[in-house]
C-alpha cells in the first residue's frame, strides 16, 4: 500500500471504533484525505449557508494556527457546539500538515441544547434540525478524551514515519516556518536545506519566488524586528540583545542595525526612551 492508502486504512478503522471523522490537511489547510469522505448532514447543511461556512472556516483556522504555534494537540468546541480536535504532523522536524478529528458531541444534555440553539438559523425549521442533530455521534466525555489520546499517537506515528512530505508547493511556507521558529539560533541556508532535505539552490530560489526577498534578508529582518522591540522594552545590554536575536558579533549587529534604522542601537534606545512617559 502507498502512503495515502495506509492513512486511509488507519482512518477507516479509527472511524469503525469511534464514529468520529478523521481528515488529513496540508500546511495550507487543504483537506487531502478523510474518512468518511462526506461531512455529516448537519455540517453539510450549515456549510451550504455562506455565513455558516465562513464561521466553520474561522473556527478551523484558529485551531490550526493554535496547533502551529504550540506544536501540541488542541481540542475545542466549534461555533455550533461540536467537539473538534487538531494535532500536528511533522516531516524531519518541519510542520508539514495536520490531522483533525471531529463532527461528534458528548452525551451531556446541555451540549445538545447548545447545538440546537447555535445551528437553528441554518436550518429550515425544527424538523430538519432535529433529523440532522440525531445523526451526530454522541460519545461520553471519557471516551472523547481517550480518542484524543489515540489521535495524538496517530499524529506522532505519522511524524516518526515521515509519511507526510514537504511537497514543492508547501516548501516556501515550510522554510518561512522554520526561520520563524529558529531565527534566534545560528541558522543559514545550509541549515535549512539539511532540515528540509533539499538543495541550497532550491531553498534560495523557491523562497525568493514566493516572498520576494532572500532567505538571508528575511532572517536579518526577523532578528532586527525583535532587537527593536527589546531595545525599547528591556534594560538588557546591547550586546545581550544582539546575542538573544541571533547576532553573535556585536559590531556586525550595530552595522546592520545602522543600515536599516539610520542610527545605532544605543541611539535607537535613547530616542524611544524619551517617548516613554
Amino acid at each position: 500500500m502507498d502512503t495515502l492508502q495506509n492513512i486511509s486504512f488507519i482512518f477507516e478503522n479509527f472511524y469503525k471504533i469511534t464514529h468520529a471523522r478523521l481528515s488529513l490537511h496540508d500546511i495550507e489547510l487543504n483537506e487531502i484525505i478523510a474518512f468518511p469522505q462526506k461531512n455529516l448532514p448537519f455540517c453539510t447543511t450549515i456549510q451550504k449557508d455562506r455565513m455558516g461556512k465562513k464561521r466553520c472556516q474561522e473556527c478551523d483556522k484558529i485551531a490550526f494556527e493554535t496547533v502551529r504555534r504550540t506544536g501540541k494537540t488542541y481540542s475545542y468546541t466549534c461555533h455550533c457546539g461540536l467537539t473538534e480536535t487538531v494535532a500536528p504532523i511533522y516531516h524531519f522536524g518541519i510542520l508539514s500538515g495536520y490531522i483533525m478529528m471531529g463532527q461528534i458531541t458528548d452525551t451531556q444534555f446541555r451540549h445538545k441544547q447548545r447545538i440546537r440553539e447555535e445551528a437553528a438559523p441554518f436550518f429550515d425549521g425544527s424538523e430538519q434540525l432535529s433529523a440532522a442533530v440525531l445523526q451526530i455521534p454522541e460519545i461520553t466525555s471519557e471516551l472523547i478524551s481517550a480518542y484524543i489520546s489515540i489521535l495524538t499517537v496517530i499524529s506522532q506515528f505519522l511524524t516518526q514515519s515521515n509519511f507526510i512530505s514537504n511537497t514543492p508547493s508547501q516548501r516556501p511556507q515550510n522554510i518561512k516556518n522554520y526561520i520563524d521558529a529558529h531565527f534566534r539560533e545560528n541558522i543559514s541556508v545550509n541549515t535549512i536545506a539539511l532540515e528540509l532535505d533539499c538543495s541550497r539552490a532550491t531553498v534560495m530560489n523557491c523562497f525568493k519566488a514566493e516572498f520576494g526577498t532572500t532567505v538571508n534578508n528575511y532572517i536579518t529582518e526577523k532578528r532586527l524586528d525583535l532587537a527593536s522591540i527589546l531595545l525599547k522594552g528591556s534594560r538588557d545590554s546591547v550586546k545581550s540583545i544582539a546575542v538573544t536575536c541571533g547576532f553573535h558579533d556585536q559590531n556586525y549587529f550595530s552595522r546592520v542595525f545602522m543600515k536599516n534604522f539610520n542610527m545605532t542601537p544605543s541611539e535607537y534606545r535613547l530616542k524611544h526612551s524619551k517617548k516613554t512617559p
